[in-house]
């Protein structure tokens, strides 16, 4: 009889872990990743997702078509995986500066929101604390530049950088703009090697101007800095960490990453954008403008 009570009690563990009641049963994690797209015009589309714990696949989704995130939007795709995970790899496509399509695949720390080409990505497990955001009020310059600061008019801004040993190009002037009424252009421009800056005078008969720089050398660090006349309202935006392939003034402060001071469009009539290379070789970049 004894026995047959403890084959029956055997009996009764293996079907509720079977069933998925005991205690060995195995938990889901609830995963999200959310990525959003702040610059590029034509949209990303995100084309794979890979969870990772270490090396090994926790799960993967292959998305057919692609799924299309609009610029100044944000896509949220909740996962339930088997065990907690390290890493979320990204695959996908955006549309560059000049209108060619270039492909992405990136891997990324869960619960640290990283940057990339066109905006942010941050994968999260529920339960796990939110990252916090930035504390500086101001982005930090890169390394070998001298203090500019918002307030500056061109002239001392050009005094600054040439004080600093950087080469400054000057294209227009205030009185006669290089670019005049910016109705949606893009510049092509290139900056030779080391310390190299080009500054453009530029008209808008809306009051007000977006910019963005596009540069293909994602280690070199440039910056774009934006003066509006007469009120000498400012943006500037520098590479987040790691570096970056755009820098931004064209979106309202909410929408604009945490690498960029007061965000876009800038007020004015006559505006001074200036870009700024931080040593390297020579490298070409791609200037928009809107007003």
């Amino acid at each position: 009889m004894k026995h047959r009570w403890w084959l029956f009690v055997g009996l009764v563990v293996a079907l509720s872990v079977g069933l998925g009641y005991g205690p060995l049963a195995q938990q889901t994690i609830s995963a999200t990743a959310v990525i959003s797209n702040l610059s590029c015009r034509g949209g990303v589309q995100i084309v794979q997702l890979n969870w990772l714990q270490g090396q090994t696949l926790l799960a993967s989704q292959i998305f057919t078509p692609p799924v299309v995130i609009a610029i100044e939007t944000k896509r949220e795709f909740p996962f339930s995986l088997r065990a907690v995970p390290s890493n979320l790899q990204v695959r996908g496509v955006f549309v560059g500066a000049a209108g060619q399509a270039i492909s992405f695949d990136l891997t990324v720390p869960v619960g640290q929101e990283t940057r990339y080409e066109c905006g942010t990505i941050l994968a999260s497990v529920a339960g796990q604390q939110p990252p916090q955001p930035p504390t500086t009020g101001q982005p930090t310059l890169p390394p070998g530049l001298p203090p500019l600061t918002p307030g500056m008019n061109p002239q001392q801004l050009i005094a600054a950088l040439r004080a600093a040993g950087v080469t400054v190009e000057e294209q227009g002037t205030q009185d006669k703009p290089k670019i005049g009424n910016a109705d949606d252009p893009l510049v092509l421009g290139a900056l030779g090697p080391g310390l190299q800056a080009v500054a453009y005078w530029v008209s808008s008969g809306t009051g007000q101007l977006r910019a963005a720089v596009t540069y293909d050398r994602p280690l070199v660090p440039v910056v774009l800095w934006v003066v509006g006349l007469p009120t000498l309202a400012t943006c500037f935006s520098v590479p987040p960490p790691g570096g970056g392939l755009t820098v931004f003034c064209d979106r309202p402060a909410l929408f604009a990453p945490f690498t960029t001071f007061n965000g876009g469009p800038v007020p004015g009539i006559v505006f001074f954008v200036l870009v700024i290379k931080v040593g390297g070789p020579t490298m070409p970049f791609v200037l928009s403008l809107a007003g």
